[in-house]
């Protein structure tokens, strides 16, 4: 997720956006949900398509910490515009 990631429901025209100030992991897997992925650490190859360990350190050896603030819009795009 470079930016943001969007769920919409077609149906009723509910539209839920989440945004970042810096680039996280994210996915929807399963209708309906989101899962966001930040300072993601793992110690050995997950197989999941990276092909290596993520395990990034500072020079004391610990993981790495990156700040990130999230904002979240949920909205009808079949509403009027509000005023």
């Amino acid at each position: 997720m470079n930016s943001a990631i969007v769920i919409r429901d077609e149906t009723s025209s509910n539209q839920l956006t989440l945004m970042a100030t810096r680039a996280c992991g994210g996915s929807s897997v399963e209708t309906g949900t989101v899962e966001l992925m930040h300072n993601r650490r793992l110690f050995y190859d997950d197989s999941r398509g990276v092909g290596e360990a993520l395990n990034e350190t500072d020079e004391y050896g610990n993981g790495i910490s990156v700040s990130t603030t999230y904002y979240v819009q949920l909205f009808n795009s079949s509403a009027d515009a509000s005023v």
